[in-house]
């Protein structure tokens, strides 16, 4: 929090990473930090602010208060743009009537050789990510599709993106009393809360009907429908086109500019 707090008092004409050229600025937020740091590393106040900085394992204020804005606003972008530059923004977020809110409720996952199945999954290797599932009616394979996504995107947009071409497959189809299996805990939840706001899950919340169960199975416990999602999941990875291109998400955005503070640093 006081990061922001910093950070809104300076600003920034161009969204790049650069370290304060005025020389009062970077000595008021040394100064701002150094006061608490020598806290908490108990140290003597002649000790130097870079020695007090690396004891506490805190970055220089002014080099966080940078990125700090810089991800404020490039996820403030990706929330309220749908699209930038030909890709999808996962976290892009809209206002739905408070009649369409709905919440997706799931299941855990018990096995039988009867029904409609359709087991989902995503794999992310060396970047590359793919999403496959497979289709089984009374326990037998009947049609598997495999997806492609851009380089980059995380496993939890994999998962997602798998349950949505699933449920797509479903209508497609007209199957009836479907059930689509997951190992993602995370995605299944996610399309839960009322008050969720992307876009993308709440589509997915939109299309799910009665005719449609979402269940929860543990993954690597050699369930055969699984292991056959989680397969081609995998081989989807080598796949020479992309089938959906996403830009990288607020979570992944937060992770890259902790990894640029510690080289700026």
């Amino acid at each position: 929090m006081a990061y922001r707090v910093v950070t809104s008092l300076f600003f920034l004409k161009r969204k790049k990473f650069f370290v304060f050229e005025n020389v009062s600025h970077k000595a008021t937020l040394i100064q701002i930090q150094r006061i608490p740091l020598l806290g908490i590393t108990k140290t003597y106040r002649t000790v130097s602010n870079e020695a007090v900085q690396v004891l506490a394992g805190c970055p220089p204020l002014g080099i966080r208060a940078i990125m700090e804005k810089y991800t404020l606003d490039e996820a403030q972008l990706r929330k309220t743009k749908m699209e930038a530059e030909g890709l999808w923004n996962f976290d892009y977020q809209s206002r739905i009537p408070p009649w369409k809110v709905k919440r997706v409720k799931w299941q855990f996952y018990v096995y039988s050789m009867k029904g409609n199945d359709i087991f989902t999954d995503g794999s992310k290797i060396d970047e590359k990510v793919g999403v496959a599932f497979v289709y089984f009616l009374d326990g037998v394979e009947i049609e598997n599709r495999q997806f492609r996504l851009s380089d980059g995107a995380s496993v939890f947009t994999a998962e997602i993106m798998a349950v949505r071409v699933a449920i797509a497959y479903s209508h497609e189809k007209n199957l009836s009393e479907v059930r689509i299996i997951s190992d993602s805990r995370s995605a299944l939840m996610a399309l839960n809360p009322l008050g969720e706001r992307r876009q993308m899950i709440n589509a997915i919340k939109e299309s799910v009907n009665n005719n449609i169960e979402l269940c929860w199975v543990r993954a690597h416990q050699g369930q055969f429908g699984k292991e056959r999602a989680a397969e081609l999941a995998k081989e989807a990875t080598a796949r020479d086109t992309t089938d959906y291109k996403f830009n990288k998400s607020c979570v992944q955005l937060k992770n890259d500019v902790k990894k640029q503070i510690l080289i700026k640093w």
